[in-house]
């Protein structure tokens, strides 16, 4: 009988010992699951948390109104109100006048229908910004799509240059009384020719005053229509509609004339 090689008989029983355990571990193994299959159709998608209610939604009758509460006595969502609307803007119409008319006839005065307006020179340079409505000008010359002015209320007197038409109005022409300028303008008349002057004032100031321009601003929440010049204010303050003559002070402004030039009133 031949001797076995104590090194070989090892190792054929242990490659036997090693086959056996893994045919024992793949029997004992857990069912491995199927591979996913087309999903019926409207299931939410695999990785979807799960479902629960928006924030804020109702989800039981009764929830959503201050104070209810939904069945089971959890507290019901309480509708945000929308922060208070404030009053409409007041519309404002300053109306400016068609110059066809005018064109054969300069020079006339006019003021301003608009604001801001750039008053330009030859290239396009500036001259004068208008921030006003209401600027004092005369116009000398009228072309088909711009007017040239000497702005007698600018803060450089007499500067003379081009604006766009469409953005002056003549004296004498009718305007609507939700129109400040038209208005101001007749107060303007009446105080040129010397009626209902504030105690203290010339007719001359109370010109001046109107034709340096205005602005609209708020004053404690009433729309007004302010003329400054120094120490003088006229106030125009829009009621129901209307444009009523407030706050009037006099302005000393030596040197203004009232006298306008071509159509119009000559007080």
């Amino acid at each position: 009988m031949g001797s076995v090689d104590p090194l070989c008989g090892t190792s054929a029983w242990s490659d036997l010992v090693i086959r056996w355990t893994l045919l024992l571990a793949a029997c004992s193994a857990p069912e491995i699951a199927p591979l996913p299959r087309a999903r019926p159709p409207g299931s939410p998608p695999l990785n979807a948390p799960p479902s629960r209610p928006l924030s804020g939604a109702a989800s039981a009758p009764g929830a959503g109104v201050s104070g209810g509460s939904a069945p089971g006595g959890a507290p019901s969502a309480t509708p945000v109100s929308p922060p208070p609307a404030g009053p409409p803007p007041a519309t404002i119409e300053v109306t400016p006048t068609d110059l066809d008319d005018l064109a054969d006839v300069v020079p006339f005065t006019a003021w301003t229908a608009d604001a801001p307006l750039t008053l330009v020179g030859p290239g396009g340079v500036t001259f004068a910004e208008l921030r006003k409505v209401g600027i004092r000008v005369e116009v000398v010359q009228v072309l088909e799509h711009r007017v040239r002015v000497r702005c007698t209320a600018c803060a450089e007197r007499d500067v003379e240059g081009w604006l766009p038409r469409g953005h002056l109005r003549a004296p004498g022409a009718p305007g609507a009384l939700r129109d400040p300028l038209a208005v101001a303008l007749r107060w303007r008349a009446r105080w040129a020719s010397g009626g209902e002057l504030p105690d203290g004032a010339r007719h001359t100031d109370m010109c001046a005053l109107i034709d340096h321009g205005f602005e609209i601003e708020d004053d404690g929440g009433a729309t007004v229509a302010r003329w400054s010049l120094g120490e003088g204010v006229v106030d125009l303050r829009l009621q129901d509609g209307d444009w009523l003559l407030g706050e009037v002070t006099g302005a000393e402004l030596e040197g203004w004339r009232c006298r306008t030039s071509g159509m119009g009133y000559r007080p």
